[in-house]
């Protein structure tokens, strides 16, 4: 009984954690207009945005925001974040960690672009940038366990230059499956039985006072 148990709560904690990468290699090459979800997070851009492919000498898709596009009409109506970011990430209510991003900014002949990113936690964290695109690395208790990330580009639109992100890594707490929540209840049927076995003993002696009448 020790080992099922055992294994049963082995089986839900490893469940509850995993590393998410979204690249969107998956996507198809579109315009969104309003909150899609991919790899399980929950995106949420201002205006529009676009799957890029091919773009210039950046190789594969990422995902790009487009200012010039759907903001003139009020934006995403259903837009869930705040202060303008470009993109609002979250993943269904539960808590998780942001772990790195790319930035992209393809080059072009004359145009030696750049970017002007910041990233914002729901716990407070900040982190700006000017320059070359490249990779960007998070630690620390402000971007662990967080509720929502804001993501802006300040260069965005401006000359419809096709900045954007890509290969965003999340740590998530997975939310818990039917089937996960059944070996949930299992454990804890198996330990409280382990309990009920230690507390409950049988009666070995007779009582002297057993059998008499009267």
């Amino acid at each position: 009984m020790k080992l099922l148990a055992a294994i049963l709560l082995g089986v839900t904690v490893h469940a509850q954690a995993a590393v998410i990468t979204v690249d969107y290699e998956d996507e198809h090459n579109n315009y969104r207009f309003d909150n899609f979800t991919v790899g399980g997070m929950q995106f949420s851009p201002l205006c529009a945005v676009i799957v890029e492919k091919d773009r210039r000498d950046y190789p594969g898709q990422y995902l790009s925001a487009d200012r010039d596009n759907n903001c003139g009409d009020g934006g995403n109506p259903n837009y869930r974040g705040d202060f303008g970011a470009d993109l609002w990430i979250e993943h269904f209510g539960q808590p998780f960690t942001l772990l790195s991003l790319d930035t992209v900014a393809p080059t072009a002949p004359g145009f030696p672009f750049f970017m002007n990113h910041a990233v914002w936690s729901s716990r407070g964290g900040l982190s700006q940038y000017e320059g070359e695109p490249g990779t960007f690395r998070f630690t620390g208790p402000l971007w662990t366990d967080v509720l929502w990330i804001a993501v802006m580009d300040s260069g965005l639109g401006a000359f419809h230059e096709h900045h954007g992100w890509d290969n965003l890594k999340f740590d998530v707490r997975g939310i818990p499956e039917p089937a996960t929540l059944l070996l949930i209840g299992l454990a804890c049927l198996a330990y409280k039985r382990l309990d009920w076995r230690k507390t409950t003993r049988p009666m070995t002696n007779t009582p002297a006072w057993a059998g008499r009448s009267g």
